[in-house]
């Protein structure tokens, strides 16, 4: 006799199918261990938040993103690794309410004496600061390269080096290579 099938997990709409592992709410016991590093690592990124702060358009707030649980919490980590593999944020995460109170003892038709403020989303918020943890412990994707100082610009030049020497030792060839520098060592000068 066969376990019966669970149901699909209802998630925002703006969430891409979970690519990376099956649908949490079906997750076996071998992805214990997983599930388990994965709900420390998404509680420690909630460790960083105010969760004071107002849910966005998706209308899911803190308190529910804290109480997310193992199995969710394996699916949020995929929709984030899917973010960070494509280099796109999902549209649905970047859309926001616009609220506009105004400032104390001023003009009620100039827009300049409003203080706006953004709703975002709060799953959004979060994907933001596991990227700026791992940002300020020098964790960076591969595709992230630029002026930094332990992960700079030159990595991709020794990596394409390096594979063109490996290349070479195996007997194949590479036909071409081409590489663009535009500006790169550009110095602006904030003084005036």
């Amino acid at each position: 006799m066969s376990a019966p099938k669970l149901p699909a997990c209802r998630l925002p709409s703006y969430l891409p199918p979970c690519k990376l592992s099956p649908c949490p709410l079906q997750m076996g016991p071998l992805q214990a261990n997983r599930s388990k590093s994965h709900s420390y690592f998404v509680g420690t990124a909630l460790s960083f938040l105010n969760k004071a702060f107002a849910p966005g358009t998706d209308g899911i707030s803190y308190a529910d993103v804290c109480n997310l649980g193992n199995k969710p919490g394996t699916f949020f980590l995929d929709t984030y690794s899917h973010s960070k593999e494509t280099g796109r944020l999902e549209p649905g995460c970047k859309c926001g309410h616009f609220v506009p109170p105004l400032k104390p003892v001023n003009i009620l038709t100039k827009i300049e004496y409003y203080r706006l403020i953004a709703l975002l989303s709060c799953l959004g918020k979060l994907m933001e600061k596991i990227f700026v943890r791992l940002a300020h412990r020098h964790v960076y994707a591969t595709q992230m390269t630029g002026f930094r100082q332990p992960h700079s610009s030159i990595d991709d030049v020794l990596a394409l080096v390096h594979h063109i020497k490996r290349a070479k030792a195996q007997h194949r060839i590479t036909p071409a290579v081409f590489l663009t520098y535009e500006q790169p060592l550009t110095v602006w000068n904030t003084r005036r």
